[in-house]
């Protein structure tokens, strides 16, 4: 025994057991009195010494299979280790040995070194799950946990712990008590923070000016300021944060005067402002959108010798940005880096937002290479912003540049892109965003799902809104009161009236805009009936109808031809509700009296109007006298919108064949006839269709330009059944040459290429970009009829859904 501890010239590692080196020399016959452990737990704690942790936990694998154990001293040491390198993986390989080696008499010994551990490296529900399990929880292990949740912000489980500590009879001190009460201040919980204020003041802990402090603080931040202010004036003592504490709560009140009231007080008080102090009021001012008094109170704290932080700045250029006056945000935001302040993220995302507003791609450019410059350039809400300024600005290219640079694209990210695209028109990419985001597995939220419905409101989309239907019910949005407004109104765009009343039907709360837009939707599809009877259980149970219900409910009067109760809730709606008029109430009142034919009446209520007739209001007159084959008016009404835009070229088209057809040279007030070869060009009329899971196009043609015998003959016999039983009255004013011409309309081409296919759909979904000529609107009531079958089609102008030889609009359109 003592020849192998004898130092010899030959080296053998140092670190080498007994054990080993007998295995090493087989002649050596060696025995020891020494448990082996001994040799264990001091390896173990040399290699902690010497930061060789990883093999420490590889060695405890070892011990476990020899049956050798380690004190509890030893996994003290472990976890020490595991805390000085933060280390979640090699501490859960500790905690599951020390539940194998320590009996639970001793376990006590090392649960709350190992709570600590988990609680320094960010495993705080593993932290939970060692605490709920402890026999023995005194003050400090209280602490430790209260502290690790309020570090991670989660004020709810703070305020939980309080009160599993008050079952335990555990008392809290002086240095738990603030953060128990910042949780109650930040989740509005001013209850807990009355109890915590009587304790405090049975304890004798209300002199502590902390802890008076942070219960003044919790009756600001809850609003209630009255209790903060007798509070405020019982303090024996106070100091800055005390005064701080209070003008917030006046400001965040609304009360600014009473927070610049106090302002003063606290320096007649002897208490000079600090930093804090001033930004406080400044943040203040700029959120009410008094940026002017908060720019003077900004010079006026200079005065004072107290620079601004990048927080004044901040809270200045954000103001301005929100009081919608981008050219002054992006002014601060120079004096700011002239003053020598490098900006933040907040910074650089309000004044990106004040080159969106103004469109300014050039200075937003400068701001995208300051950002690179300060190491900001990979920030996420930097980047989303540049998305969102460069889609806004049109350069849709340099947007997708910045979102395709994102490695670790968030949520945010997707939207702004999936935005950029939708603000240029561009649908399809749109679309094409969101299905990428979804093959990342990235959760769509509400604000996707808002930017993206709109985008499949037309008839090709009908499945594309069930899909996205899908995935708001997978990720539990549909709660999202928004969300389902929206899908009512897209369901209905899309033409699924049904699936619209099923999701109002299954709403648990609703506000006004769910009520108007399932009338509106009723409107849309010609329901007049159920939108006045949806009208009248609104006002019976529902919330106060709004401005927009009195669109839609004066519009389903119209449908219904109702006009005596048209005009009776126009009055009611000023009277009753003292809603003044938009002009959306006057064009829905235009088109009651001209879908009726009171085309004299109507003209003078447009001669009574508080405001000035704009283009929709004497377009809405257009279309009434056009209907009504009323010439006189029609051109009355076309001149009226040449004057108020004589450029608009399909205007002009349409005077000019208004001319035409009564044979005159100029109209009564002198206006001269546009020249034929001022006319605009026609736009080629065209029709979008869903087969067979792709989008098919048809344009417009010529009889000779439709290939396909079978085609023409089914479109002639059609169009000459559907006029046999047709009576036409209507003033003859097309946006699309006549088919008299030989130009067969897109939409004929589409209805001729579903039917005579052998995969007939009773259900038909057609999108046209002109507006639908009278005699293809006979052809397609004649279809609906013949054939048995839904046509949906969506013109320039109107929505029609044709069924059993009717259309929704009521041949109004």
């Amino acid at each position: 025994m003592e020849s192998v501890l004898t130092p010899s010239k030959s080296r053998l590692p140092l670190l080498l057991t007994l054990p080993e080196i007998a295995s090493k020399s087989p002649n050596l016959n060696v025995s020891f009195k020494t448990p082996p452990n001994v040799f264990s737990d001091a390896h173990l704690i040399h290699l902690c010494k010497n930061n060789r942790l990883h093999e420490a936990v590889t060695l405890l694998d070892s011990i476990a299979r020899c049956g050798s154990k380690v004190s509890p001293n030893t996994f003290a040491h472990l976890l020490n280790s595991c805390i000085k390198m933060k280390s979640l993986s090699l501490g859960r390989k500790i905690h599951n040995c020390i539940l194998g080696y320590c009996k639970e008499s001793v376990l006590g010994y090392v649960e709350t070194k190992l709570m600590y551990m988990y609680v320094v490296c960010g495993g705080l529900e593993d932290a939970y799950e060692v605490f709920d399990r402890m026999l023995v929880r005194d003050l400090h292990t209280w602490s430790s946990m209260i502290s690790a949740f309020s570090r991670e912000r989660k004020w709810g489980d703070v305020v939980e712990l309080f009160y599993m500590m008050m079952d335990e009879a555990v008392v809290v001190d002086v240095v738990l008590v603030p953060k128990i009460l910042q949780a109650c201040g930040n989740r509005r919980d001013v209850e807990t923070g009355r109890l915590i204020h009587s304790m405090v003041v049975r304890s004798g802990m209300i002199s502590e000016i902390r802890v008076s402090n942070s219960i003044l603080a919790v009756y600001a931040k809850c609003g209630e300021i009255d209790d903060a202010d007798r509070f405020f004036r019982t303090m024996e003592v106070r100091d800055r944060v005390s005064w701080n504490a209070i003008i917030t709560g006046y400001c965040q009140k609304g009360d600014i005067e009473g927070g610049m009231r106090l302002f003063e007080l606290m320096k007649e008080d002897g208490t000079d402002p600090g930093l804090v102090t001033w930004n406080i009021l400044i943040s203040s001012y700029n959120l009410l959108g008094r940026c002017d008094v908060a720019k003077e109170m900004m010079k006026e704290m200079d005065g004072c010798g107290i620079e601004p932080d990048i927080f004044t700045w901040t809270a200045m250029i954000s103001g301005f940005v929100q009081d919608n006056t981008p050219n002054q945000a992006l002014e601060v935001f120079e004096e700011m880096v002239l003053d020598g302040v490098e900006p933040n993220a907040v910074a650089f995302i309000s004044g990106i937002a004040a080159c969106s507003m103004l469109k300014d791609v050039r200075k937003g450019r400068e701001l995208h290479s300051l950002a690179i410059k300060v190491g900001l350039g990979e920030d996420v809400l930097v980047r989303n912003s540049l998305i969102n300024m460069y889609s806004k600005s049109g350069k849709l290219d340099l947007a997708h540049q910045v979102f395709a640079a994102i490695t670790n694209k968030d949520v945010y990210s997707w939207n702004s892109m999936i935005a950029g695209y939708l603000q240029n028109g561009f649908k399809d990419k749109a679309l094409m965003i969101f299905r990428k985001m979804l093959s990342f597995t990235i959760k769509p939220n509400s604000i996707t799902i808002l930017s993206i419905l709109p985008a499949c409101a037309n008839l090709i989309a009908a499945k594309m809104v069930k899909e996205i239907h899908c995935f708001t019910l997978r990720c539990c949005l549909t709660s999202d009161l928004s969300v389902s407004n929206c899908l009512i109104d897209t369901y209905a765009k899309s033409g699924n009236l049904r699936y619209s009343e099923a999701i109002f039907e299954k709403m648990s709360a609703r506000d006004a805009i769910t009520w108007n837009t399932l009338m509106a939707a009723y409107v849309l599809h010609g329901c007049s009936r159920k939108a006045i009877k949806l009208f009248d259980l609104m006002v019976k149970v529902g919330p106060k109808p709004n401005r927009g219900t009195f669109v839609s409910i004066i519009s389903a009067y119209s449908l219904a031809q109702m006009v005596c109760e048209g005009k009776k809730i126009f009055c009611t709606m000023v009277e009753q509700y003292h809603i003044q008029p938009w002009v959306d109430h006057y064009e829905a009142m235009i088109t009651l009296y001209g879908r009726s034919g009171k085309l004299e009446e109507c003209l003078e209520f447009i001669d009574s109007m508080e405001i000035k007739p704009d283009f929709r209001i004497w377009a809405a007159f257009l279309t009434a006298c056009r209907v009504h084959g009323n010439i006189r008016l029609a051109i009355h009404a076309g001149e009226q919108l040449l004057r108020l835009d004589p450029a608009n070229g399909m205007t002009q088209w349409i005077v000019c064949q208004l001319y035409s057809v009564a044979e005159i040279e100029e109209c009564s007030l002198k206006l001269k006839k546009p020249s034929r070869r001022n006319a605009p060009q026609q736009s080629v009329g065209c029709s979008w269709i869903e087969y067979n899971n792709n989008i098919h196009s048809f344009a417009s043609s010529h009889q000779h330009e439709i290939n396909g015998e079978a085609i023409y003959t089914w479109i002639r016999n059609i169009t000459e059944k559907s006029e046999t039983q047709s009576h036409v009255d209507h003033l003859t004013v097309e946006e699309e040459e006549k088919e008299e011409s030989g130009c067969i309309h897109s939409e004929k081409i589409a209805l001729a290429l579903l039917l005579i296919s052998p995969q007939k759909s009773q259900s038909i979904r057609i999108v046209k970009n002109m507006r639908m000529c009278q005699n293809c609107h006979r052809t397609a009531k004649y279809i609906s009829k013949a054939y048995g079958c839904d046509i949906y089609l969506y013109d320039s102008k109107c929505f029609h859904h044709f069924k059993d030889g009717n259309c929704s609009c009521g041949d109004y359109w």
